[in-house]
């Protein structure tokens, strides 16, 4: 038998009690919400946040029969997987895979596979099976949090070892950049999801979507295995996994019984809490298209849901009861089995949610309740042991997934002058135009206020060498309304996980870009120095963070001189740079795809503007 290292969750009590610590701050969060009323942008999400959440419950709180609530249910399930859009590569074909190695143990045995997901890109995995199986077996797809030693998480493991101990097969693996699937030094796994999302985003290869055909892929290689019962195959995960089990569950119906943890709560709650969540988790327009997170469940059903949290968590346990209630509108209709379960624990895979998540599918695949349960104390195998690629997949796989990405972007449209203009409007919705958005201008006119210079920013922030009447325009989430520290309670200052991301996040779930947003601000500054002023020469002068924005807005509304400085050269910088520095409010969604920023200016040209890129 090979050893193993024990796991005593006594032990981390004191990394819990410091998560709790952190975490309770909500309980004295509530004076900071005011914030969401005072901030213009976090206000402008807010009322979005809340019409869509209201326009949605009232549908679902209309249902009466069952053949309503089966419809709906079908009905959501369609719109996620068009929200998901096409996978880039097939399912339901059995992937390629190696056994690396068997270790048993006292009662299951490990094997660590290689699974080729696309061609030359593998997933590290673990497949845990009972001893002496005479039949085929229930099995659990377990899909992994935000952990750096991912599938080797002890939390996780323990997981595995209960339930193949209780006569499952488990199938695990590394999420790209955690575990041996880790690329990025320096750097932990949000940090790693958010820097090479947003490269994906701008190429139009969602993060989001290749995440979830590396599951699926999984799940293709779990139905084939010989010792799995095929129509007893659940899905559970916690955070990140819990995440990307509810998407999952919602997708695919080879999954008969899906158990997220510590993930499902509402959209609403969660901009008002810890902010809505990194680039994978947030699916293009999932809100416009009518979606929450309780439709994760509904698209589910009949098939029988657990859903699990913690009443400390950072996502926020009120979120979690509302998206149960108003789902169970369908599973009660369907006379389906929704259930759920709270441990008064910080974020994370406890025992107590481990012994929960286990008997509720144990119920509904075997009947009764599991044999074999564990609290405190429970053994699991090594991390060495663990690895399918010596600790790093690189040195099996022939392409990253960036390279994938990138190979995948492919030029669509031919574009140039004015056609090409109109597509950088639809793309960036340039023509939506948020009356309700307040911006904050100041205008200190000079001599000649027949000539007038728009300034994206502050008086601070102005150019020595700016002089003249000077109309200074203030985009959203800029200047006096730029979001304030402490606005989201677990708010930091670093460079992907902040609140500027975090609201960047918020309007990716509504199709929007704070990139595209900022440029409607601004050209709105050019269109009030015109009116208001009778402004006769407008020059637009944006530095910096402003300048690309403002080369949007010279779109919609043309100035007669458009000044920039330390403009962005190309989307390329950010794509295909690993070393890019910008962030998602330089970016929207496949642009640069078709065209790049030298394309755009070369198509103002023909336009009587005079434009100075310094």
């Amino acid at each position: 038998m090979n050893k193993m290292r024990v796991h005593e969750f006594a032990a981390e009590n004191q990394r819990a009690e410091a998560t709790l610590a952190r975490v309770s701050r909500t309980l004295q969060y509530e004076p900071k919400r005011g914030e969401f009323e005072k901030n213009e942008l976090l206000a402008f999400f807010n009322k979005r946040n809340l019409e869509a959440e209201r326009k949605r419950k009232a549908l679902s709180a209309a249902l009466s029969t069952r053949d309503e609530a089966a419809a709906y249910a079908a009905e959501k399930r369609r719109i996620f997987k068009e929200v998901m859009g096409p996978l880039p590569g097939p399912t339901y074909v059995t992937p390629k895979a190696t056994v690396t190695a068997v270790n048993e143990y006292e009662g299951f045995a490990v094997e660590n596979i290689l699974i080729e997901s696309l061609p030359g890109y593998f997933l590290t995995a673990n497949f845990y099976k009972p001893a002496a199986l005479n039949a085929p077996a229930p099995s659990i797809l377990f899909l992994c949090g935000h952990t750096e030693n991912g599938k080797a998480d002890a939390m996780y493991a323990a997981f595995c070892v209960e339930a193949a101990l209780n006569g499952f097969c488990v199938l695990t693996f590394d999420p790209v950049g955690q575990g041996e699937r880790f690329f990025m030094e320096g750097k932990n796994p949000d940090s790693v999801h958010c820097h090479i999302g947003h490269q994906m985003f701008a190429l139009g290869q969602p993060l989001t979507t290749y995440m979830h055909y590396d599951n699926l892929r999984a799940l293709d290689y779990l139905v084939s295995r010989p010792e799995v019962d095929v129509k007893r195959v659940a899905v559970a995960g916690q955070s990140g996994g819990g995440q990307t089990s509810a998407f999952v569950g919602a997708y695919d119906d080879r999954i008969t019984l899906v158990a997220p943890s510590c993930y499902i709560t509402g959209f609403t709650e969660l901009a008002r809490g810890i902010g809505i969540q990194e680039i994978e988790q947030t699916p293009l327009g999932f809100i416009s298209a009518g979606l929450g997170m309780n439709d994760l469940i509904i698209a589910a059903a009949p098939r029988p849901y657990m859903v699990s949290g913690a009443l400390y968590d950072f996502f926020p346990i009120e979120g979690m009861r509302d998206a149960v209630m108003e789902a169970q509108q369908v599973y009660g209709l369907l006379g389906a089995d929704l259930a759920s379960f709270v441990s008064a624990r910080p974020h994370g895979m406890w025992y107590e949610t481990r012994r929960a998540v286990i008997g509720f599918i144990y119920r509904h695949f075997v009947g009764g309740s599991p044999k074999i349960t564990f609290d405190e104390r429970i053994s699991v195998p090594t991390e060495a042991s663990l690895y399918c690629a010596e600790g790093d997949v690189r040195k099996v796989n022939k392409i990253s997934l960036i390279d994938l990405a990138r190979n995948a972007a492919v030029k669509k449209k031919d574009l140039s002058g004015e056609d090409l203009l109109d597509d950088v409007m639809e793309v960036l919705n340039l023509k939506q135009l948020d009356e309700d958005m307040y911006i904050h201008m100041t205008f200190l006119p000079a001599d000649e206020v027949n000539k007038i210079t728009v300034f994206p920013g502050t008086p601070e922030e102005k150019p020595a060498s700016l002089i003249g009447s000077i109309l200074y325009v203030e985009p959203r989430g800029t200047g006096k309304g730029a979001l304030p520290y402490g606005c989201f309670y677990t708010d930091t200052n670093d460079p992907y996980m902040n609140r500027e991301a975090a609201v960047n996040w918020n309007a990716v779930l509504h199709g929007r870009s704070i990139l595209g947003m900022r440029a409607v601000d601004i050209a709105k500054g050019i269109q009030h120095a015109r009116t208001q002023y009778g402004c006769e020469h407008l020059t637009l002068h944006a530095v910096g963070k402003m300048a690309l924005p403002a080369l949007f807005a010279a779109i919609i509304a043309p100035p007669d001189v458009l000044v920039l400085y330390n403009l962005l050269p190309g989307f390329r910088e950010i794509t295909h740079k690993d070393d890019y520095t910008a962030t998602l409010s330089d970016i929207a969604f496949g642009l640069g795809v078709d065209y790049d920023i030298p394309d755009i200016i070369e198509a103002l040209k023909p336009r009587k503007m005079e434009m100075k890129i310094i």
